[in-house]
């Protein structure tokens, strides 16, 4: 068996390039988009697992935004807090397992949320930011996909200009 290399030039010129350089140039791209796609599945999956019900807001909690500006200039970001009414009549009362600044509801209001009777569980509030990790993480994977194909048409134009 050879020296393992990742770029190498035999005695006669030609270039050869180790399957290793692929599997770093290609590696994150395709798990941030395998990981994307995963979490998109698996939101997916719970939330068709819960049982929509109507809950009224009890309190919100409310701190300052640490979100970044280029995704959204509210200053304060909000978590309610509902109480509800289970499928089999049994009042109970959970928060939502997320903060965002669309979330400001007014104390007493009613919304649809999502629960899970059978599991020990935080309620989901149905909306876009339910699946918004899953989005960035597939948006990262595609634009990480950007210097991933620029790197193989570099090692690509490499090779040919090896002799032979």
């Amino acid at each position: 068996m050879g020296k393992a290399y990742f770029l190498h030039t035999r005695g006669d010129g030609t270039r050869q390039i180790s399957w290793r350089v692929w599997v770093l140039v290609w590696v994150l791209p395709v798990c941030m988009i395998g990981g994307g796609l995963i979490e998109l599945l698996l939101q997916t999956y719970h939330l068709s697992q819960g049982v929509r019900v109507t809950g009224t807001v009890e309190r919100v909690y409310e701190w300052d935004n640490d979100i970044p500006w280029i995704f959204s200039d509210e200053p304060k970001t909000y978590s309610p807090v509902f109480q509800y009414s289970l499928p089999d009549g049994r009042e109970a009362g959970a928060s939502s397992h997320m903060s965002d600044p669309s979330l400001d509801f007014e104390v007493g209001s009613a919304h649809e949320i999502i629960v899970f009777p059978d599991q020990d569980r935080d309620v989901m509030v149905p909306g876009p930011h339910v699946h918004a990790a899953g989005w960035i993480v597939l948006y990262l994977g595609f634009a990480l996909c950007v210097p991933a194909v620029l790197a193989s048409l570099l090692f690509w134009r490499w090779k040919a200009r090896g002799a032979g």
